[in-house]
């Protein structure tokens, strides 16, 4: 597997687990929803936006993701590192 598409796989899960964490905890937007990276680039930018009344704590991690069969799945993995590893988003 190319490390770009690795990579755009790692950032989709990502959004999917932290859009679902985020959304229990309060409503916050995560965007974009379709990040690329280039075979040039070495990192990229997510924004997180609080929409809700109260402050939201997240915690950041980089899955690797495929789907086989229809279903999901997530590795660990270690060539995408989340920074910060958890944030504090004020509304």
């Amino acid at each position: 597997m190319g490390a770009v598409t690795f990579i755009g796989r790692a950032f989709f899960a990502l959004l999917v687990l932290g859009a679902g964490y985020a959304h229990a905890a309060s409503s916050v937007l995560i965007w974009p929803i379709d990040p690329v990276l280039e075979a040039d680039q070495q990192a990229s930018a997510l924004w997180l936006e609080n929409r809700g009344n109260e402050t939201a704590n997240l915690q950041i991690r980089v899955f690797g993701w495929s789907q086989s069969g229809f279903e999901e799945q997530y590795q660990n993995q270690r060539d995408v590192i989340g920074r910060p590893p958890v944030a504090k988003i004020e509304p």
